[in-house]
């Protein structure tokens, strides 16, 4: 397993510290990400394009339905609903607001190599690293990143709980997996801004 591999596996411990709000709060930005990408998917299935440009607001990919409007799903479906059932900590006079607001884009940039965003940590007291929020620079690849590492602390438990060398070999190697992908796409992530 390479280096950056096994830091994001050591960030990981950094799970079992956090308090229920913040395991609560990773849980939430999770389900608002698997929203985005299974609306996202109904809309592929139904031809709509999917463009090189993201939302300014919130960094989410573009789409485009055969109307020809420019169309951000996080910003006109997923945060007014997610404000509606008080999921996120906006405000639902913010969320209309800005359903209003015309959606204006910044083309996305090509990941030249070499170049990754960086998301800031600290040291808490026992020495773990702690992760801070990402900004919204990171965009949609620190959602994706978040993803991972969602599914990448399950896997270890169920790594943990594994009985038979097979089941183990298997999610040992579901483990490697999502850290070399969340490795991969943290490493491609352009910032935004």
């Amino acid at each position: 397993m390479s280096e950056s591999s096994m830091s994001i596996i050591n960030e990981l411990d950094v799970l079992r510290d956090l308090s229920e709000e913040e395991k609560q709060s990773i849980a939430i930005q999770q389900k608002r990400s698997e929203k985005i990408s299974s609306l996202m998917g109904q809309y592929l299935l139904k031809g709509w394009r999917m463009l090189d440009e993201s939302c300014s607001t919130c960094g989410t990919i573009l789409f485009m339905p055969r109307s020809g409007k420019k169309y951000c799903v996080a910003c006109s479906e997923v945060d007014i609903t997610s404000n509606s059932d008080s999921v996120l900590d906006k405000t639902t006079e913010v969320a209309d607001f800005r359903s209003l607001e015309p959606v204006t884009v910044k083309p996305a940039l090509p990941a030249a190599v070499g170049d990754h965003a960086t998301v800031p940590v600290q040291v808490n007291s026992r020495g773990s690293l702690l992760m801070e929020r990402p900004s919204s620079r990171t965009g949609q690849s620190s959602t994706i990143v978040m993803g991972l590492r969602g599914k990448l602390a399950w896997c270890m438990s169920c790594l943990n709980e594994a009985k038979s060398a097979e089941e183990i070999g298997q999610w040992a190697e579901a483990v490697r997996c999502l850290a070399e992908a969340a490795d991969a796409v943290h490493k491609c992530s352009v910032p935004l801004a």
